[in-house]
């Protein structure tokens, strides 16, 4: 258990999620295994504690019922994301930026997994390191 956790250690980052006037600071974790792009934009994905601290107000059953054009979120589109043995829809839109160390990622496509994770917020995209 504890190599898993220096596993881990080794794979996570303090980045920041920042859209319109809310910025959040929490723990990615780099997948390499995570190739997912939106229109050839590379896709991270927040849990769904992260979305609800960026997004205070977001009534959380907008979400659950799919109802997302409201105009809160920027160019927001469900997108399928393959799992090992099935396929779902995330809600994926665009965020001001995304900071991970002292890289920043302008207008990033964020998509939201209807979960919380253990140990980190977000799966960061694996081509957002240079596919370190």
């Amino acid at each position: 258990a504890l190599n898993d956790q220096m596993k881990l250690n080794n794979h996570t980052y303090n980045i920041k999620l920042i859209d319109r006037d809310e910025k959040i600071e929490c723990v990615g974790f780099y997948d390499s295994g995570n190739t997912i792009d939106r229109d050839g934009n590379a896709v991270s994905i927040i849990s769904m504690n992260t979305f609800l601290k960026l997004y205070k107000d977001y009534p959380v059953e907008k979400l659950l019922f799919r109802n997302i054009a409201d105009g809160q979120l920027k160019d927001p589109r469900y997108i399928q994301i393959k799992a090992i043995s099935s396929s779902s829809s995330y809600l994926s839109f665009v965020i001001d930026k995304l900071i991970v160390n002292d890289q920043e990622i302008d207008n990033a496509v964020i998509a939201v997994a209807m979960q919380n994770f253990n140990n980190f917020d977000c799966i960061l995209n694996s081509s957002i390191l240079g596919g370190k």
